[in-house]
């Protein structure tokens, strides 16, 4: 019954494992990522200028997709994905 509220074995979402968590450690983890967002822009005469994620306003917005997908996935059916897990790609 674990399987209820987190991801099935080998589930990863967007290129990250999810196996076990709950869609809210999942948002945390990809909110951290975008909270950290570095870009750098090469100037003129070999400048350089960082800027950060935070002052242009970078954050994610969730659209109900990772709840949707604990929705729709059968807890019990878990030995099934011990060897392979299901993929997703979504917007955050």
């Amino acid at each position: 019954m674990s399987f209820k509220q987190a991801y099935l074995p080998h589930t990863v979402i967007n290129g990250m494992d999810v196996t076990g968590k709950t869609a809210d450690q999942v948002k945390e983890r990809m909110a951290a990522g975008v909270k950290d967002y570095e870009m750098s822009l090469l100037l003129r005469g070999d400048g350089r200028e960082t800027i950060k994620g935070d002052d242009f306003g970078l954050h994610t917005v969730f659209d109900g997709s990772l709840e949707e997908i604990i929705r729709q996935q059968n807890p019990y059916a878990w030995p099934r994905y011990l060897l392979r897990g299901p993929s997703y790609e979504i917007q955050a």
